[in-house]
């Protein structure tokens, strides 16, 4: 069998993943991914419930140091340095590479001090007062908060609160923000704001977004991977990676044809849980 790797692209190369497994003890929950990414672009991850877009974003900032029944093997080069060697500072690694959630999650705080946490802990001596502006106006929440920094951050409405995470995330200024299914939980009007703003946010920082949303990965993304599921020998459904292509080659020219079932809707999430072929000149 042989596995999809990334194409050449033209932009320096932010995250290279060589044959990367992960286990959960000796079951192992995503088999064998290879892709790159490259810099300051946004790259989606689609695929069913369980295929392992969540636990490869994990993996990424070694989130997955903190569950302990996870086992990760092969390689990930982030600007050239393998994150699982020994001796890396898992703690810079996660300034560097932050994390939006499904939720917002945030600290009983006020406003003010959410964006100022990550700082503070991190001992920055700069203007506090200006870091905190500065990185609301990056999310386009400075308006709408200035005057009531105080206030506890728990009572804005979603769309604000995923706002604020990604101020917190900047404030401590990383290269790489991690967004699992960041728009699930938000209305219409919430979710095209925050994918309009993520559109101007790449050209600051890369970001890799896990989405069900297939429209959203089309439209917004400049990179996508699909992710699918197949039986191991003991009958055990495990995830892998199908396809990896620019969003308009995958979505328009797929290559396999489980990838065209996928992204057509003419495949449910677990009703094809094989690996699948590529497509031959009869099926396009």
């Amino acid at each position: 069998m042989t596995y999809p790797t990334a194409h050449s692209h033209d932009r320096p190369t932010i995250f290279d993943v060589r044959q990367l497994r992960i286990y959960c003890r000796q079951q192992c929950l995503v088999d064998t991914l290879n892709l790159t990414i490259p810099e300051n672009q946004i790259v989606a991850l689609i695929g069913p419930s369980g295929s392992g877009k969540s636990l490869f974003l994990r993996c990424l900032n070694r989130l997955t140091d903190m569950m302990p029944p996870l086992r990760v093997t092969g390689h990930i080069f982030y600007r050239g340095r393998n994150l699982y060697d020994s001796g890396q500072d898992v703690a810079c690694i996660r300034r560097q590479i932050g994390m939006i959630f499904e939720r917002p999650h945030l600290f009983p705080k006020s406003i003010y001090d959410n964006v100022a946490f990550g700082a503070r802990v991190n001992g920055y001596a700069g203007n506090m007062d200006e870091l905190v502006e500065r990185s609301l106006q990056q999310v386009h929440l400075w308006p709408e908060v200035k005057d009531r920094l105080s206030d506890n951050a728990m009572a804005l409405p979603l769309g604000q609160q995923q706002q604020l995470c990604l101020a917190r995330a900047i404030a401590v200024n990383p290269t790489v923000l991690l967004l699992d299914n960041p728009t699930l939980n938000l209305d219409a009007l919430a979710s095209r704001r925050l994918e309009a703003l993520f559109s101007e946010l790449k050209h600051r920082y890369t970001l890799i977004i896990a989405t069900q949303d297939l429209q959203q990965a089309a439209r917004l993304s400049d990179y996508t991977a699909f992710f699918h599921l197949k039986t191991d020998t003991g009958d055990q459904a495990v995830g892998y990676l199908v396809e990896y292509a620019e969003t308009r080659a995958l979505f328009q020219r797929p290559q396999h044809s489980l990838t065209h079932n996928y992204v057509t809707g003419r495949l449910d999430d677990l009703d094809d849980c094989h690996v699948a072929p590529p497509i031959t000149a009869s099926d396009n």
